[in-house]
């Protein structure tokens, strides 16, 4: 098992040990997001840095001049580390290295370092976050792909380390706000905009990205392992009440007609219910909203569902009258935009203050 080793502090009291390197990230595919409920995954795809860093690495394998840190899972790789650095800008480091009871609190009896052990990362992208922690700043690379930035914000989010990386993430943001806009559709890089913006807290982009995927075609919403698990059944959540709120008013609405008890403004309470009740069933039919669908929806987006509804058509009818044929005045138009109209303004995602 060939050794990779990074040394970002010359002077070294502690070794993080990364097992299985550059473990998929993120994945799409639906075989590989099937079953996906976890709140975050510990593992990250392969892929360089956006720039080379000049830090040493030695190889200590006897056979590994061909290959590289990203080459292949099941490498190891050793990063060369201060636990002051640690300790002093990560809460999670922190804890670990200060807690006598455990392993990582005590110096190894062979080497008298400190080892911390963690699996799946992506190697560059903990090299990027640990450079920045020991205020290697010249070894950061200035601009970085969405990739690389959703890669480091998981890193971010697993160490609670936001406040130290700042400065770089607020450069690193600024420049992909221009190169790598927010998509208005449900995708990868939708979902991976939503992780940078819930971790690094950033308002307008967590919007847009919840807006989005609250409005989105009729797929269910997977996590892809991202520590947004939350921010997803919220929207989900949202969502379903959104849609359920139409069809409960539609529903009031054909019972409203049906009733005995249902009065014509204009004085022609059976024809005009009837009709009325009776043009509702058909449209909602034809635009296949009977029988109505149960939770949790995954077949209607908010968008297709209101569509939906506006294209029901109004019967036009008319009632002779002593000198003319005068059209009656009722009609579903006004009734179902009062059903539609506050869900399509109002069919946003949710806030980061909403949590």
């Amino acid at each position: 098992m060939p050794i990779f080793k990074y040394e970002v502090d010359a002077k070294a009291d502690t070794i993080i040990i990364l097992k299985h390197p550059n473990a998929s990230f993120a994945p799409w595919s639906p075989a590989e997001v099937e079953g996906d409920t976890t709140l975050f995954h510990q593992g990250s795809a392969s892929g360089d840095a956006d720039q080379a860093t000049s830090v040493k690495v030695a190889i200590v394998a006897d056979d590994a001049s061909e290959t590289s840190p990203n080459d292949a899972e099941g490498d190891e790789i050793w990063y060369h580390v201060s636990r002051r650095h640690l300790v002093s800008t990560s809460s999670t480091w922190e804890r670990m290295l200060s807690a006598t009871n455990w392993k990582e609190g005590t110096r190894d009896e062979n080497d008298d370092l400190y080892h911390l052990h963690t699996e799946s990362w992506d190697s560059e992208a903990l090299l990027c976050v640990l450079q920045v922690l020991h205020l290697r700043n010249s070894q950061v690379p200035r601009t970085v792909s969405l990739e690389t930035l959703a890669k480091i914000a998981v890193l971010i989010d697993f160490y609670d380390c936001a406040e130290a990386l700042e400065s770089f993430t607020e450069r690193w943001v600024e420049r992909l706000r221009a190169t790598t806009p927010i998509p208005s559709n449900l995708c990868r890089d939708l979902l991976l905009w939503m992780c940078i913006a819930w971790v690094l807290k950033l308002p307008q982009e967590f919007l847009q990205t919840t807006t989005a995927a609250i409005r989105r075609d009729d797929r269910e919403l997977p996590t892809l392992g991202l520590p947004i698990a939350i921010c997803i059944n919220r929207i989900e959540e949202l969502r379903r009440h959104a849609i359920e709120t139409v069809f409960s008013q539609l529903e009031d609405l054909l019972e409203e007609f049906r009733s005995p008890l249902y009065e014509c403004p204009q004085g022609e309470t059976f024809e005009c219910g009837s009709i009325l009740y009776g043009a509702l069933l058909k449209e909602m039919e034809r635009q296949g909203l009977l029988p109505i669908p149960t939770v949790p929806y995954y077949d209607l987006s908010i968008s297709e569902l209101c569509t939906k509804v506006q294209h029901i058509r109004s019967p036009a009818w008319c009632r002779p009258n002593k000198s003319k044929k005068s059209q009656h005045g009722c009609g579903l138009t006004t009734r179902l935009s009062a059903i539609v109209d506050p869900v399509t303004r109002l069919a946003n995602g949710p806030e980061l203050k909403d949590f």
